[in-house]
């Protein structure tokens, strides 16, 4: 079934489900917002590296340094003792002043448990003997959280703040695109009683891109407003005027019927002019069905889908013995379903009547469901491209199909028509030489 024939509510909900521009807006605003938290993050735990392990290493090894060359020119250099950092002199070996924590620490850096807390060592090697040094970290670590983590956190407030604002901003920005796009999606003009488009509310915070949309449409609206008011007109001028005559016609054949004493070439004529005159009266009633789009209105449980179906069968039956075909009915169950009774039977007529059509000497099956129904037939069947395009409006199929039928194309589409507007769904298999089969499935049943 190709894209035209889909109900008019599946193409709706196709076109809503894409993504709108607050929503793709809010997603490049919350990953900018987690790629700079993590970059600033990073930078912070960077921060706190160089300065709590390179910087402390490089003041340490410039302290022991600082204390060889004083050890140098004087033997009584003292040892470094600060708030900080504290050292100790293990000298020509002799460990005894040097705290147990220390003595099997070797020459370089590394951490250990000094005094109950965490500290960085360093030891070296120098002519009077060895070095360590403890750099006692808590003062850089709360350096670290004054001078790194707490203004890394207000740059973090401060970015989401400005993010935030900017945001909204920016959904202000296109919010009167967003409630055009919602006014435009709520729009039914054939629908709706006034069938007015009234934009004026959206010009007050417009932008002038979105004037500029605003007016188009609303030009646009009324083209379509004026279009829309002249079908309306059209259906009601065209019940009246083609259905009259009509109606004037089949009673005159009526007066004439009654005369049984016509010859039987008057008789077969009369029954000629009949039949055209029906003819012409379901063309009528099938364009104007194809030219309205108001709501139907549905009676709940209002249509015995057995009596339709058998009433339409008797209908069509002159039509099967003259074409030669058997219909056969198989009732698997009784349905009724939430629909008008007319438009059920339309819909019904033209399934038999296409099936009728376009077989000769063959079978209609017709198989009534819970809540489906199925007509087969053994005709003239359609190959792929005719079954695609078999629910356009006067397709009649290939040669073979407009040289066995008559109509006009139009059955088919009748049926769409209805089952999109009654919420059914239509599905056609066919094979060229072998027949189609048509399952109408109701969407609302009891």
């Amino acid at each position: 079934m190709s894209d035209r024939t889909l109900p008019d509510e599946l193409k709706n909900n196709s076109q809503t489900d894409r993504t709108g521009i607050s929503a793709r807006l809010g997603r490049l605003f919350a990953i900018q917002i987690v790629v700079i938290s993590l970059t600033i993050i990073a930078g912070v735990f960077a921060i706190a590296y160089i300065v709590t392990d390179v910087l402390s290493r490089e003041a340490l090894e410039g302290e022991a340094d600082y204390f060889w060359n004083r050890l140098a020119l004087s033997a009584d250099a003292s040892l470094p003792d600060t708030d900080n950092m504290v050292g100790f002199l293990a000298r020509e070996g002799d460990v005894a002043s040097i705290p147990l924590a220390l003595r099997d620490e070797l020459p370089g850096f590394g951490r250990v448990m000094f005094e109950g807390n965490e500290s960085l060592l360093h030891v070296s090697d120098g002519p009077a003997g060895r070095l360590y040094l403890i750099f006692r970290q808590e003062q850089v670590s709360r350096l670290t959280l004054y001078f790194g983590v707490i203004p890394g956190a207000l740059v973090l407030l401060l970015i989401y703040g400005l993010s935030y604002f900017t945001y909204r901003r920016s959904q202000q920005a296109v919010s009167p695109l967003v409630r055009l796009s919602r006014r435009l999606e709520a729009y039914k003009p054939l629908l709706q009683s006034d069938g007015q488009l009234n934009l004026e509310d959206l010009r007050s915070d417009a932008d002038v891109e979105t004037a500029t949309m605003i007016d188009a449409l609303d030009r646009f609206a009324h083209r379509l407003e004026a279009f829309a008011k002249r079908e309306r007109d059209f259906a009601r001028d065209a019940s009246h005027e083609l259905r009259t005559p009509l109606a004037v016609l089949g009673a005159s054949l009526d007066l004439l019927d009654r005369n049984t004493d016509r010859p039987e070439r008057e008789r077969e004529c009369l029954l000629r002019m009949r039949r055209a005159v029906m003819h012409m009266q379901a063309l009528t009633e099938s364009l104007l069905l194809l030219a309205r789009e108001d709501d139907i209105p549905v009676k709940l449980g209002g249509a015995d889908v057995n009596g339709l179906i058998l009433e339409q069968i008797e209908l069509l039956q002159d039509r099967a013995l003259a074409t030669g075909n058997t219909i056969h009915l198989d009732q698997q169950a009784q349905a009724h379903i939430d629909a008008p009774d007319r438009l059920v039977g339309i819909a019904f007529s033209n399934l038999l009547a296409n099936a009728l059509n376009y077989t000769r000497n063959g079978t209609i099956t017709v198989v009534v469901g819970a809540d489906f129904l199925v007509v087969r037939d053994t005709g003239v069947g359609m190959n792929a491209e005719e079954v695609r395009r078999a629910f356009e409006p006067f397709f009649r199929g290939g040669s073979a199909a407009r040289d066995l039928a008559s109509g006009h194309g139009l059955g088919l589409a009748i049926v769409q028509r209805i089952a999109s507007r009654l919420h059914w769904t239509v599905d056609i298999e066919s094979e060229s030489g072998i027949g189609t089969t048509i399952t109408l499935r109701f969407g609302s049943q009891v």
